[in-house]
């Protein structure tokens, strides 16, 4: 996998990894810190990287006044592009992205995700930090269940993440394209669509 490219691939493991330890209904940026004296460890021995500050990151996000919650389709949209829009000027690491999905996503997952999480992007992290640069986000259906509406009460949709790089200035650096799958689920019929798991393939 080229180098350039692996910064969504960061971002899939703290996916798969919060999914892990996540689970019910609704409802957290700064630059990328070494390991210090006082840093938060977990059972491993791995660095916990706190949340970044609030700032707006300059990859587009979605608006959630926009995102119709009954339909499970713009739910997982929103969540997934939400997840992958990152940035180095404000994110303190990839786990950002998913933070900034909470809207999205049940309260136990983003009670999860809102905790100091393990990982900090790596070496492919810190390259995208050297140019001050940032991701924007676009998701392709491939495979949609109604039009995104169910009347169960969980379901799986699949979805295409395109990822572009870009450094300080907007130039696009790479782009890379990630399979990912949403579990949406609601408390009953006329409840809102919440995200409980981002995985990708």
């Amino acid at each position: 996998m080229n180098a350039r490219i692996r910064i969504a691939t960061a971002t899939a493991a703290l996916l798969l990894a919060a999914a892990c330890s996540g689970g019910d209904d609704e409802p957290d940026r700064a630059t990328p810190s070494p390991v210090g004296d006082h840093a938060q460890l977990n059972a491993d021995g791995v660095e916990l990287i706190e949340p970044g500050g609030p700032a707006q990151p300059r990859g587009p996000l979605p608006d959630p006044k926009t995102v119709d919650d009954s339909n499970a389709g713009e739910v997982a949209d929103a969540a997934a592009v939400a997840a992958f829009v990152v940035d180095t000027r404000t994110d303190r690491s990839p786990a950002d992205g998913l933070r900034r999905a909470a809207p999205w996503l049940t309260t136990d997952y983003a009670r999860a995700v809102a905790q100091p999480m393990p990982g900090d992007g790596g070496a492919d992290w810190i390259e995208l930090a050297a140019v001050d640069g940032y991701t924007s986000v676009t998701v392709t259906p491939t495979d949609e269940v109604e039009g995104g509406k169910s009347a169960g009460g969980q379901v799986v949709l699949t979805r295409v993440a395109t990822v572009q790089r870009h450094d300080a200035q907007g130039k696009q650096l790479s782009t890379e394209q990630l399979g990912v799958f949403i579990t949406l689920t609601r408390t009953n019929d006329g409840a809102p669509w919440r995200v409980e798991a981002i995985t990708t393939a």
